[in-house]
C-alpha cells in the first residue's frame, strides 16, 4: 500500500485546493523556498497524528493565512489522502473503509475555533 494522492485546502500555504500525485516507491519533493514542501510533509503528519514534539494538536498556524494586509485566515482546512496498491491483508484490515475498492481514503477536516468567536 502506498500514498498515491494528497489534497489539501486551507492548510498552511495552500489556500486553494492543492493536489499532488505520488507513485509507488521513492518520491522526491523539490521546489523553491515557500513553495509548500514542508506543508506537504506537515499535511501527511497531521493525518497520522504525528508531531515532532510528540504532542498532537492543530494550531492557528495550520490554517491558511494570506501574506496580504487584512487577509482572512481560512475558517477551516481539509486534507485528503488516497492510498492505492492495497493487498488482500490491507483490504481485510480496512474493509469498513474500502468496501470492494482497492483504494483507501483518509480525510481530516478541522475548523478554526478562533474564527467562530
Amino acid at each position: 500500500m502506498y500514498l498515491s494522492n494528497l489534497k489539501a485546502e486551507g492548510f498552511r500555504c495552500f489556500g486553494k485546493e492543492f493536489n499532488i500525485q505520488l507513485t509507488d516507491g521513492l518520491n522526491v519533493i523539490v521546489g523553491e523556498n515557500g513553495a509548500g514542501k514542508t506543508a506537504v510533509i506537515s499535511a501527511i503528519r497531521q493525518l497520522f497524528h504525528d508531531s515532532e514534539s510528540g504532542i498532537y494538536s492543530v494550531t492557528s498556524d495550520d490554517f491558511f493565512n494570506p501574506f496580504v494586509a487584512r487577509g482572512k485566515t481560512a475558517p477551516s482546512f481539509s486534507i485528503r489522502a488516497e492510498f492505492d496498491g492495497l493487498d488482500v491483508g490491507d483490504k481485510v484490515a480496512f474493509l469498513p473503509w474500502v468496501g470492494a475498492s482497492s483504494t483507501a481514503l483518509l480525510n481530516l477536516q478541522a475548523e478554526n475555533k478562533e474564527m467562530r468567536g
